[in-house]
Formats: structure tokens, sequence, C-alpha cells
């Protein structure tokens, strides 16, 4: 079975060998336009992915991919939703692709303040959607800053469309002191450093200002499955320390927002409790990176994932562990020298 990962995270090294414990006979081939991307290790093929712009330029070259190289799975991340766009021609050529085909859904997970819209919506009244506002030039941030400082509120921003958190930023009203050497650095920021950051552009790409949320986060990875939902809660702790728990409550909100849904492929849930409530941060709609320290309770997701998009039997395991995980480094040959 020839399978192709376009350029993904680091992550998706844990991914495919995960994958590869499937009754599966992989073969995999990857991609990517960084020619040092550690995933290239555990792949039978790789290459270095030509400078395109994402979109139907992109696309035409996947299509090109796959049928040079015999593709018979694709599991994209990069350009995933111009890719979900044009899924039909994928599987014209007798591709299968692990990403949804509603685009217009996934064109709205992917864009936080859209998510947060949608939901407002769908969501049971036990569970909550944090208050947004969309900052696109100086005066807008300082009108909603204000207004969320009144609520006796810290407040945090981030882009509408980020991967990983890159931008999320806390604002402090203090001056930033050497405290913050103590702290992840470049999280705190303060107020008078960003209103002089977004005051040298007359605007600038829609900036999430909201309240910041300072209770327990929970990241829930989800697939949806011809045997049923599965769902693994990560519950974050200090540092690298990761808590699976397998919380009837929380499994009972994940499979809720998975009805609304109705995403076949992995997917994975953020959210956080703050002053005792319960809010839904964002919807990711691919496999999260921590998917790997998931599958460590007994679940292989990015196993289960893949049978069930080649439509073969998927068997649910119902001896479930809850555990308290951790992950560290390891090192990996690129190349001897």
């Amino acid at each position: 079975m020839r399978v192709w990962f376009n350029h993904w995270f680091s992550s998706i090294y844990r991914n495919i060998e995960l994958m590869k414990q499937s009754v599966l006979d992989l073969y995999v081939i990857g991609s990517c336009n960084n020619k040092d991307a550690v995933y290239q290790k555990v792949c039978d093929e790789w290459y270095e992915e030509p400078k395109l712009e994402d979109g139907r330029q992109y696309v035409d070259w996947c299509l090109n991919f796959c049928k040079e190289h015999s593709v018979e799975v694709f599991i994209p991340r990069r350009n995933f939703l111009a890719i979900s766009c044009y899924k039909h021609e994928f599987e014209q050529i007798g591709v299968k692709v692990m990403v949804d085909e509603n685009y217009i859904l996934l064109k709205i997970l992917n864009n936080k303040m859209e998510t947060s819209s949608f939901f407002r919506n769908f969501l049971p009244n036990n569970c909550f959607v944090p208050d947004m506002y969309i900052a696109n030039n100086l005066k807008e941030f300082k009108k909603y800053y204000d207004i969320i400082k009144s609520q006796g509120e810290k407040v945090c921003i981030k882009f509408a469309e980020d991967v990983g958190g890159a931008s999320f930023r806390i604002i402090e009203e203090d001056e930033v002191g050497i405290s913050v050497l103590n702290s992840k650095s470049g999280r705190r920021i303060n107020y008078s450093q960003i209103e002089s950051i977004l005051g040298s552009a007359d605007s600038f790409k829609s900036l999430i200002v909201m309240p910041l949320l300072t209770g327990s986060e929970i990241s829930i990875d989800c697939l949806n499955t011809s045997n049923g939902f599965v769902a693994v809660p990560r519950y974050k702790e200090k540092g690298r320390v990761e808590r699976i728990d397998f919380n009837e409550d929380i499994l009972k909100r994940a499979k809720e927002v998975s009805d609304v849904l109705n995403i076949r492929h992995p997917f994975n849930l953020q959210y956080m409790y703050h002053r005792n409530k319960l809010y839904l941060l964002e919807v990711n709609t691919r496999m999260s990176g921590g998917v790997y320290l998931s599958s460590m309770s007994g679940v292989n997701l990015p196993a289960l994932a893949l049978r069930d998009l080649l439509e073969l039997p998927v068997e649910i395991p119902s001896d479930l562990k809850s555990m308290r995980v951790t992950h560290v480094e390891t090192g990996v040959i690129l190349e001897t020298l």
C-alpha cells in the first residue's frame, strides 16, 4: 500500500511508525520543502517539494505526483483546504485522500473567529465559546482591549489563522522584566510594546483579541469510524506531562461536537476550563501533533484512521487505559558526512 505524506510537522514521524503497526504492508512516500525534515527517516522514498504557491498550482502538482509515484493513499497537511476542495479529482485517479470533502466546513474551522461564531449556534448550554473580537488596526485593538479589561480579565491575542499558536501573546500591563526569562519565551509582551508594533502599520491581518483563559487545557484526539466514535482526552499538566483520562462527561461533550461536525477523518478538539466553566477553543481538522501520546492509551488512532479510510475492519479497543505520559527527545541521523 503506497501512502504519501506531503509537508507535515516533525511529529508525523511517530504517526507514520504507528500506522506501520497496523496489519497493512505500507510503503511510505514523504515530501517536504525542507530537505532536512526528520520524518524522511521513516519513509521508503523521499522528495523535496518545489517552491509553489498554495492553491490550484500546488493541487495540480500533487495530482501529477500521485500519478508519477503510483500513490494509493494521500495524507496531506500542507494546502489541505484546497486539496479538500478538489478531493474528487484525486478520487477520479484512484487515490484515497485523508481529508474531509466538506470544504466549506473546513474553511470555517481553519479560522478561529469563524469557528467561534459557528459553535455559538450549536454548543449545549453547559459548554461555552470565549468572547472574541477581531481587530484589523490599532484603534480597533484598543477598543476591544478596554472592553475585556473592564470585565476584570487579562487580554491575549493571536492571529485568526495561525498554526501551533505561533502568534499567541499575553499582554501585561506592567513592564516585562527579567522574570519573563522564567516562562515560555516570547509568550508575554508589554502593552506599550504591542501598541507600538500594531501602530507601525495602517492595518494588519485579522487579529483575535480575547480574554486570557487560565484553567486546565484539554486536547481530545477524535475519530469517527465505521465501527463507532473514539476519542482520547489529554489533560495538559505542568511542563511536558499530560494525563490521559477517559472522563465520561468530557467524552460526551466530544461526541456532541462530533455529531455536529460529521467529520469522518482524524480531528482534534481543544477545550479549556476558566472560572469553573468549560470553553471550546478550536477544532483542528487533522491529526494533532500529540496524537502519538494518545496512542499510548491503547488506541492507535493513526492506524485506525488508515484502516477506516481503506474500508477495512476497524476494531476499537475496549480496555482503554488512563495514565500520565510525557516524551523525551531522541537523536536522529540525517546523513553521514
